[in-house]
């Protein structure tokens, strides 16, 4: 059944009467914005919340709703909850706030023994609120998980902190998102497995941070068999003390290709991609590089391994390195191929593994296959296998 909540006293009326399996329907008709209660509305059942679209970003045209205040929340998903879906509106305050709020533009935060399941969100534009456009935290990854979380085709700009906040999420897919000018993250995801973020673009986000290394476009914390591909990350070096566009941290699998970093200056320090915090086995497919000084970095003071980093596509800019930066340690499996002009890496060296004479030595025979090479540091000499034995390249 499909309520309109202009045939009700107000909007808590009509999710009062709404049954699990109902739409809740915010029309687009010209009238004046909807305004949120304090704290939110309360989302309870199982229902579909839906407007007429969005509109103009600069008016009140479309379905609008407006949070009380910079500290309240728009819409409040309570857990346990399933079957949940939000398209076709605008949240927004008319400016954003000038000092950080706790509101958020739907939030969800689970507790103890409480999964929110099955949460779908489909273009859905925030503007200008005191926290984040998009919260959803469970309060750990396993029986208070939000689990099956999809972001579709949203907008989240101009919020005081994040775009995106996912936490303790299991199997997110976000698609088509513009997330720019947020002052924290474009997006923040901590401890959830599988996160899928494609064909998202994040610009100008980050104003706020302050750290170099992890106060990042995007922030994949504990996030393993991550995917980002097809995205775009631009305008991520404003900020002298924040110039990194994704940091990859404790993560164990996933993968960043097909996606374009753009700058439209070279910044000194720039960074593309930092893996660090013992990460492991993460995949950098080819990507297109406009003016970053440091492409990817594998970070040195702790123990990142398995990395692999296939050649990149950088473009000509005297301002910007265009390096590529693994650690000289030995037994720790990286591989890259490293550009040998900042234009191209067609021509690209090959970075290999590289391992000590007696760890050469102690390969199973049963993984070890005539043509294998290694770099053995104990010599600084390549090394192959020919079937039988070890062999040394050598000068002569």
């Amino acid at each position: 059944m499909i309520l309109n909540v202009r045939d009700y006293s107000s909007p808590a009326a009509t999710f009062t009467a709404a049954r699990d399996g109902d739409r809740v329907y915010f029309p687009g008709d010209g009238a004046a914005p909807f305004t949120a209660p304090a704290g939110g509305w309360q989302i309870t059942k199982s229902l579909e919340v839906f407007g007429d679209g969005v509109g103009k970003a600069s008016d009140d045209t479309g379905s609008t709703i407006k949070p009380a205040s910079a500290n309240d929340h728009a819409f409040v998903v309570v857990a346990p909850i399933q079957n949940v879906h939000f398209h076709d509106f605008k949240i927004k305050l008319d400016t954003q706030p000038g000092s950080d709020g706790t509101g958020n533009g739907i939030h969800c935060l689970t507790t103890t023994g409480n999964k929110a399941t099955e949460i779908t969100v489909e273009r859905v534009t925030v503007l200008n609120l005191g926290n984040d456009a998009f919260h959803f935290e469970g309060a750990n990854a396993g029986d208070a998980a939000v689990i099956f979380l999809r972001l579709r085709d949203c907008e989240a700009a101009t919020c005081r902190g994040s775009g995106f906040y996912i936490k303790n999420c299991v199997a997110t897919y976000a698609l088509g998102g513009y997330l720019n000018g947020n002052r924290r993250f474009g997006a923040y995801c901590e401890t959830s497995g599988q996160p899928r973020f494609i064909a998202t673009v994040f610009e100008n986000n980050q104003a706020a941070g302050t750290s170099a290394s992890f106060d990042s476009q995007l922030r994949l914390k504990g996030c393993h068999a991550f995917t980002v591909l097809g995205c775009h990350f631009e305008s991520f070096a404003n900020n002298s003390q924040a110039m990194t566009a994704i940091t990859v941290e404790f993560c164990a699998g996933g993968m960043v290709g097909s996606t374009v970093f753009y700058l439209g200056a070279g910044v000194a320090g720039s960074r593309g991609i930092f893996i660090v915090s013992t990460s492991r086995a993460i995949l950098v497919n080819p990507n297109n590089w406009s003016l970053v000084d440091k492409i990817v970095e594998v970070n040195a003071s702790d123990n990142n391994t398995d990395c692999v980093i296939l050649p990149q596509f950088p473009t000509t800019d005297a301002n910007s390195a265009g390096t590529i930066s693994l650690p000289d340690q030995d037994g720790n499996g990286n591989f890259a191929f490293v550009p040998t002009t900042k234009t191209s890496n067609i021509g690209a060296g090959i970075l290999l593994p590289r391992i000590t004479t007696t760890t050469r030595d102690n390969i199973p025979a049963g993984i070890l296959q005539r043509g294998v090479v290694v770099y053995n540091s104990t010599t600084n000499k390549l090394n192959f296998y020919d079937g039988t034995a070890w062999r040394a390249v050598t000068s002569t």
